[in-house]
C-alpha cells in the first residue's frame, strides 16, 4: 500500500479532530472522526465518534461502520 494512502485517515482524523474543537457537536466532523479512526482499525475510538452523531443523514452514513465496530469490539476475546 502506498504510504501517501496510509497517512489519509491520520491527516483526516487531525482536521476532523480540530473542527470538534471548534464545534463539538458537529455530525459531519463526528462522522469523519469516527471514519478514519475505523479506517485506521481503533474501532472502540471510531465507535465513540460515530455513535455521538446526531440523527439525520450523517447518522444514516455513519450507521454501518457503527455497526461493524460494535461486532468487531463485541467479538474481542480482549475486550
Amino acid at each position: 500500500m502506498n504510504r501517501r494512502r496510509e497517512e489519509d485517515p491520520a491527516r483526516a482524523l487531525t482536521h476532523f479532530q480540530h473542527a470538534l474543537k471548534l464545534a463539538p457537536k458537529q455530525d459531519e466532523a463526528l462522522r469523519g472522526a469516527g471514519e478514519a479512526e475505523y479506517r485506521m482499525g481503533d474501532y472502540a475510538r471510531a465507535r465513540s465518534y460515530l455513535a455521538a452523531v446526531g440523527p439525520g443523514p450523517e447518522a444514516e452514513k455513519a450507521k454501518p461502520l457503527l455497526e461493524v465496530s460494535e461486532l468487531v469490539l463485541s467479538n474481542d476475546p480482549l475486550a
